[in-house]
């Protein structure tokens, strides 16, 4: 897991570069007035989700991974907390599904580290590591995010 500003993703960018660049390219083009929908950046090994949506309480959500995709999230607007934990502090509650290539876990606030996220700042989740995004930070509040899947083997 990595959470920084926007401005230091060249930081992390020590395996493919050119994908790295490609995603934060996109990011950097996308407004508040951008439709939320799929967009292709290499088909389906590099993509964005662009999203709007409402943030919940903490105790509607459960921990996902993924194993094909790590995900960076981006917020344009709005404010929300995403946690983090290790799934091996957690029950298993759903197997995985290959369509939306993820497993879901049971939350424990207890087993978890809840980090804020504002517009300027990215959070990448590698394959396997534990996170549960769209929580309310203060209260719920609508957000419009872009959430990039890039494909494990791009990675590197």
């Amino acid at each position: 897991m990595i959470v920084d500003f926007i401005n230091n993703w060249h930081c992390y960018s020590k395996g493919n570069q050119e994908v790295w660049r490609e995603a934060f390219d996109f990011i950097a083009s996308v407004t508040p007035d951008t439709e939320a929908k799929k967009y292709s950046i290499r088909g389906d090994e590099l993509f964005a989700l662009v999203q709007d949506y409402n943030t919940k309480p903490v105790n509607d959500g459960s921990i996902e991974i993924h194993r094909q995709y790590a995900d960076i999230h981006v917020l344009i607007s709005g404010k929300e907390l995403i946690y983090y934990s290790s799934i091996a502090l957690l029950e298993q509650i759903k197997d995985f599904t290959p369509q939306s290539d993820d497993v879901l876990y049971t939350f424990k606030e207890d087993k978890s580290i809840g980090i804020p996220l504002l517009p300027g700042m990215f959070a990448l989740f590698l394959p396997e590591e534990g996170h549960m995004p769209a929580i309310n930070l203060d209260a719920s509040n609508r957000i419009k995010k872009v959430l990039i899947k890039v494909h494990k083997d791009l990675l590197y």
